[in-house]
């Protein structure tokens, strides 16, 4: 059985640390797409696959900190967080599943997942240090299903 979807949909965060006062806040728009694939077999065997794209446009952003505030934990994980997460940003995902029947009325399976990202443009470039275009991340994962 084949599966298609195509999502909009808008994501923000805002917060404030209390003990610097560093203001976080984005909005963004992502635009989703995708196909999947799943088979069950004659032997109660599932297997399946899915492959999915995002596109990531900044909506709006501010961030607020306090120049004594500015060391380098802010300099390196707060603007570095700030820059990813408000910058156009393209990427894809590969998923695979494979599941068994293991005892009465439960499935176990395997699954894998890779995805990568990787920036487009940055929307404000007035920083000392800018993060890396890619990001890459892999998962497996052991299943059961009641």
């Amino acid at each position: 059985m084949f599966n298609y979807f195509l999502s909009v949909y808008k994501n923000g965060e805002q917060r404030k640390d209390g003990l610097t006062g560093n203001d976080v806040k984005y909005n963004n728009l992502d635009l989703t797409g995708g196909f999947g694939y799943n088979k069950t077999t004659a032997k109660q065997c599932n297997w399946g696959f899915d492959l999915t794209g995002i596109y990531t446009k900044p909506l709006n952003n501010d961030l607020t900190v306090q120049s004594i505030n500015a060391g380098q934990f802010t300099q390196r994980v707060i603007y570095y967080d700030y820059i990813y997460n408000t910058s156009s940003r393209i990427g894809g995902g590969l998923n695979a599943d494979f599941s068994f029947p293991a005892f009465d009325q439960i499935q176990a399976g395997i699954k894998f997942g890779i995805s990568y990202v990787n920036r487009l443009k940055i929307e404000d470039n007035n920083y000392p240090f800018i993060p890396g275009k890619d990001r890459f991340s892999s998962n497996i994962s052991l299943n059961l299903y009641f």
